[in-house]
């Protein structure tokens, strides 16, 4: 069995992450969206104060849960971000 391997796309609010990602992600490997995700979530909640909060949160939760089954799949894995936080994390936890 080949090593999964983890990408990361990494750069600053509006460069163009998505666009080029579908270029650099490798045949049977999806980079995972957040920002797709939350639009959705947002989406599907009714409209009221704390609907941004709860769609941060739910997307959040959805990335957690594909990270966990990529890992437990040993199945390669992309993801999106701006490493606005915490940009370590997730490479040791697939490490």
């Amino acid at each position: 069995m080949d090593n999964p391997t983890l990408l990361v796309i990494a750069c600053c609010n509006g460069a163009g992450k998505s666009s080029f990602s579908k270029a650099l992600v490798p045949e049977k490997t999806t980079a995972y969206d957040y920002d797709k995700v939350y639009l959705a979530k947002y989406n599907s909640l009714i409209d009221f104060e704390l609907r941004d909060v709860m769609a941060h949160n739910l997307s959040r939760k959805d990335f957690e849960n594909e990270v966990e089954k990529a890992i437990d799949m040993r199945k390669s894995f992309c993801y999106e971000t701006n490493f606005n936080s915490t940009p370590l994390y997730w490479p040791e936890k697939f490490k």
